[in-house]
């Protein structure tokens, strides 16, 4: 595994779910930008955590900064369209709270 840390904005509602083995975790997207010269490129991270305590009030279009373990993993589909999985299990983390109403 590879550590990373991101800061992004989370782009889907986190979803609390239960693994196999009947634990709680959570997950959700992450989007982070990166600037070279005049050019803007965005990367999207699947995360998941099982301190879903952390994420009791996250919403989509809040800030986050996080640290966590990184699997990267390519697959391709049906019609040979090749897709990258950046997932990163999440072992720290703080979100900034968007102002909404």
């Amino acid at each position: 595994m590879e550590m990373v840390i991101l800061s992004g904005k989370i782009m889907s509602e986190p979803e609390t779910k239960i693994d196999k083995n009947g634990n709680h975790y959570i997950r959700f997207r992450v989007s982070c930008l990166k600037k070279r010269g005049n050019e803007e490129k965005y990367t999207i991270y699947r995360c998941y955590s099982y301190n879903t305590a952390e994420f009791s009030d996250a919403k989509m279009g809040d800030s986050i900064f996080l640290a966590g373990d990184l699997d990267i993993t390519r697959r391709e589909d049906s019609n040979g369209t090749v897709w990258t999985n950046n997932d990163v299990y999440v072992k720290q983390v703080s979100i900034i709270r968007s102002t909404r109403k």
